[in-house]
């Protein structure tokens, strides 16, 4: 799991894409407006992450429209690729990460 990894998302505003990298537990990342930070672990083919998004440029929505200066979203899945939707509601947000 340990790499550099491109993530996508799709969520009520469209969808949207940036960068990170999974180290020693930790995902490190972001995109154009938001800092993508939090622990990750790993069991079998299971990730587990809570990340942590801060936005970093003003006036920037996210994937799932205007976002607090901290959002916490936790992504569960069996494999590197497709993550099912986290959030709640309309606020949910689907992610896959690609090599």
């Amino acid at each position: 799991m340990e790499g550099f990894w491109t993530v996508q998302f799709t969520g009520i505003q469209g969808w949207g894409a940036g960068v990170v990298t999974l180290v020693n537990g930790q995902v490190l990342g972001g995109d154009s407006g938001f800092m993508y930070i939090g622990p990750y672990t790993e069991k079998g083919n299971t990730m587990n992450a809570k990340i942590h998004v801060k936005q970093h440029v003003a006036g920037v929505w996210n994937v799932d429209g205007p976002t607090p200066p901290r959002t916490t979203r936790h992504h569960s899945s069996d494999s590197p690729g497709r993550g099912p939707r986290v959030g709640h509601g309309q606020r949910s947000v689907e992610t896959s990460l690609c090599r």
